[in-house]
């Protein structure tokens, strides 16, 4: 409970970029991170890993041989993950998700696998919200998939205008409840 709380008021604090005021639900992180698979190596990408709940998910699930890349805009979320999730895979990067093509570079990384997002796209100003997908977009290779948790269905014009195949689910088990978009080329 004492986490509950402590996250509850951190997110808060941010809530005009962090876009919610409570971590995903064990539902919303089983059902995103349906693309991450321990049978292949994959380069994973998280778009606000804040204080690591959905991290946790994707690295549960990950090929030991598999790497993440979790973006997170907040110093002190970034922080908070560091300290709570070890793990040699995971590479926490303090900087806005429309960086990717400089840190895969830094990386010596040509492309991305999976893309799991939590960052508030509907809030985004469009022409961020459009870099981040157009990027996302670019940089997915040839059978990878950007999973998105956003609360409404107001984006799926914007996910289409991106991808060639947007599907969608409902997830009513979160508060609130959740829409996962699952794109891909």
């Amino acid at each position: 409970m004492r986490n509950f709380l402590k996250t509850t008021l951190a997110f808060s604090k941010k809530v005009a970029t962090t876009g919610a005021l409570f971590e995903t639900s064990r539902h919303v992180v089983a059902a995103i991170t349906q693309p991450v698979t321990p049978q292949t190596r994959q380069v994973i990408v998280e778009y606000g890993a804040g204080h690591g709940n959905i991290t946790r998910g994707i690295l549960a699930k990950m090929h030991p041989d598999s790497v993440l890349l979790a973006f997170e805009l907040h110093r002190e979320f970034c922080e908070v993950l560091q300290q709570n999730v070890q793990d040699s895979r995971l590479r926490v990067i303090n900087d806005s998700a429309a960086e990717l093509p400089r840190y895969l570079a830094q990386y010596q990384l040509s492309s991305v696998d999976v893309i799991v997002s939590a960052i508030p796209l509907t809030i985004l100003p469009p022409d961020l919200c459009h870099q981040i997908m157009r990027e996302g977009h670019r940089l997915l290779s040839p059978n990878g998939t950007f999973m998105q948790v956003l609360y409404s269905l107001r984006a799926l014009g914007r996910f289409r205008q991106h991808f060639a195949h947007v599907g969608y689910q409902s997830v009513w088990r979160n508060m609130p409840p959740a829409w996962i978009y699952t794109c891909t080329k």
